[in-house]
């Protein structure tokens, strides 16, 4: 297996930490922006409407972080990359100016959480793809074969001995 190294002079490293660094301040700010917007217009603020935009917010930053990371280890285009991490944020940011300020309809909004959705889901399946032989022999690592009366785990060499009927688990 190949050393996988990240320049911190690659551009799409360099878009991925500033993105992921930006979308941490929009969560620190997000109470302060939901308050100001409240206080100028008049209203009592709802914390359950606070509350509820933290947590979409980590539900989705969480796995955006993580995955961002393991997509730039891939190799991508940097102009896809770019292009994914920039439209991830301002998705992110859509749907938060939809939750605590409202000044976007709730269409947009929801089409930016579709969208976000989406590129984490892409990035995760990339990832997948590229590191899959890891999958193979985590795979085989704990594939179990049938032979002569006992059952072994490939690769492994362990060996248990069926106590119930081997003529039952051949028909299966």
């Amino acid at each position: 297996m190949r050393n996988i190294t990240i320049s911190l002079e690659e551009p799409l490293t360099q878009t991925y930490m500033a993105h992921a660094a930006l979308l941490a301040v929009k969560l620190l700010a997000l109470s302060p922006i939901a308050a100001f917007t409240w206080v100028n217009k008049g209203l009592f603020p709802n914390t359950d409407i606070i509350r509820r935009a933290y947590l979409s917010e980590l539900k989705n930053l969480a796995p955006f972080w993580i995955v961002g990371a393991l997509y730039v280890t891939t190799g991508p285009s940097v102009p896809l990359g770019k292009t994914l991490i920039r439209a991830y944020t301002i998705s992110r940011v859509c749907v938060v100016l939809g939750y605590a300020t409202k000044p976007i309809p709730a269409l947009i909004s929801d089409l930016a959480l579709i969208t976000s959705y989406f590129i984490n889901s892409y990035m995760s399946v990339c990832v997948i793809y590229k590191y899959k032989d890891c999958l193979y022999r985590f795979v085989s690592f704990n594939t179990f074969k049938l032979v002569s009366g006992s059952v072994r785990c490939q690769n492994v060499g362990v060996h248990w001995i069926v106590h119930s009927s081997i003529a039952s688990l051949n028909n299966i």
